[in-house]
C-alpha cells in the first residue's frame, strides 16, 4: 500500500514537472515563431527598399525597360556573356558603358582588403 502510495506522488510530481516544461516550451516556441516573423518582415522591408534604391538609380539613368532588364542580371552576378548564342538575350551597343561600370564595380569589390 505505501508502494502504491509513493508511485502515485511520484508520477503526479512528474506529471506536474512535464506539464510545465510543455508549457515553457510552447511559449519558447510562440516566441521563436514571433521573432522569425519579425526577421522575414525585415528582410522584404530590406529587400524593396534595396530595389526601390535600385529603380530610382535606373529613372535618374533614364534606363530603357530593356536597359533595366539587362542591368538587374548584371546586379544579380550574371556576366555579359561571350557566346554568341546568348547574345540575343541582351542589349549591345548603348549598354557596354554601363557593363563595364557594373562590372569594374565588382572587380573592385574582388580585389579590395
Amino acid at each position: 500500500m505505501i508502494l502504491s502510495l509513493s508511485l502515485f506522488i511520484y508520477l503526479i510530481r512528474d506529471i506536474k514537472l512535464t506539464t510545465r516544461q510543455a508549457k515553457q516550451l510552447t511559449s519558447q516556441l510562440k516566441q521563436s515563431k514571433q521573432q522569425a516573423e519579425k526577421l522575414s518582415q525585415s528582410v522584404i522591408d530590406s529587400k524593396d527598399a534595396f530595389f526601390k534604391g535600385i529603380n530610382n538609380q535606373f529613372d535618374v539613368w533614364q534606363l530603357t525597360p530593356r536597359e533595366r532588364e539587362v542591368a538587374l542580371l548584371l546586379i544579380k552576378g550574371q556576366s555579359w556573356p561571350q557566346d554568341s548564342g546568348q547574345s540575343d538575350k541582351w542589349i549591345n551597343a548603348p549598354f557596354f558603358g554601363i557593363v563595364d561600370a557594373v562590372e569594374g564595380a565588382k572587380n573592385d569589390q574582388k580585389t579590395s582588403p
